[in-house]
């Protein structure tokens, strides 16, 4: 089962911890890390603009990506919410196991 890192951001503190706490209880996620604020630029609507958000790293398992993915889609405060994933080709393995486990389904 391959790991990955899902990144995604957000406007406020309080919606990242909320997002984290729930892909934690729900399994969706072994782990979240928040860090912010952090300074994004991008274009909306024609405008070049700058905002202060935070970044959530997001640890889970190749099963639960689609999951963790349809969930921030339906949470996030954003029209269009950033959402990545990166394959993680390399992790001990004990935290491997931990996470698998920490995401897995009763």
């Amino acid at each position: 089962m391959q790991p990955r890192l899902i990144i995604t951001t957000v406007s406020r503190e309080d919606e990242a911890e909320n997002i984290a706490g729930a892909l934690v209880k729900e399994k969706l996620a072994a782990c979240v890390n928040i860090i912010g604020p952090v300074k994004s630029f991008y274009r909306w609507n024609q405008d070049t603009v700058s905002d202060s958000e935070y970044k959530l790293f997001i640890k889970t398992s190749e099963k639960k990506e689609s999951q963790v993915f349809q969930f921030i889609e339906k949470e996030s405060s954003y029209d269009v919410p950033e959402i990545s994933s990166i394959n993680i080709d390399r992790m001990s393995n004990a935290y491997l196991s931990w996470l698998l486990e920490s995401t897995e389904s009763k």
